[in-house]
This record gives C-alpha cells, sequence and structure tokens, in this order.
C-alpha cells in the first residue's frame, strides 16, 4: 500500500496539522482539523492528491486525525511558502523525512 503523510493549513483555527494518505486507491478524501474540526476535502486520484476535481472518483472516505498532529507552526518550510500564496495544496513529508534522515546519517 502506498501512503503519503501530508501537511495541511487550517484556515479555520491558524494551524498545521499531518494527514497519512493512501495514494493507491481513487476517492474523496474527508478530513477534519483536530483542532477546529473544519473539512478539509482533497481528492485522491491515480495517485496524485487534488484539492479540487470535478470528475467521479470512488467513494468517499473519512480521515480521522490525531489531536498530536496539530501545530501552531509549519513542521516544514514548503508549508510556510505556500501559505503566503494562499495555496490549499498540502506539502508531502516524505522528501523532509528523507533530507532529515540523511543529515543525521539514518540512510
Amino acid at each position: 500500500m502506498s501512503r503519503v503523510i501530508q501537511e495541511f493549513y487550517c484556515h479555520g483555527c491558524d494551524g498545521y496539522f499531518l494527514v497519512n494518505l493512501n495514494t493507491e486507491l481513487n476517492y474523496k478524501a474527508k478530513i477534519n482539523c483536530p483542532n477546529c474540526g473544519r473539512r478539509h476535502d482533497r481528492i485522491i486520484k491515480n495517485g496524485l492528491i487534488y484539492d479540487k476535481d470535478s470528475q467521479n472518483c470512488g467513494g468517499d472516505q473519512e480521515i480521522i486525525t490525531q489531536k498530536s498532529t496539530y501545530s501552531k507552526t509549519p513542521r516544514t518550510s514548503q508549508m510556510q511558502k505556500l501559505n503566503k500564496y494562499d495555496r490549499r495544496d498540502g506539502v508531502s513529508m516524505e522528501r523532509w523525512l528523507e533530507v532529515a534522515a540523511r543529515e543525521q546519517g539514518l540512510d
């Protein structure tokens, strides 16, 4: 199973949270912010994650996130850069985790 950890920004409470998404299936992900409950919908289609898509992509899936994934500051500098342009896409944590492992000599 191919999974991606994605960091999201929530306009509802001005915070960030992590979501683990399965990218092998086609579905509409219904994700609630673990802090304020605001819903963030994403479309997972053919291994890609979209903010909006008008085509039918399969079933809906509600994804529960833990309160421990929430933070008032982003875990990646890329997320902070996206917010300056009012982008709603998430930022993948995979590349960030690879760099962190390499810097610590764990790769």
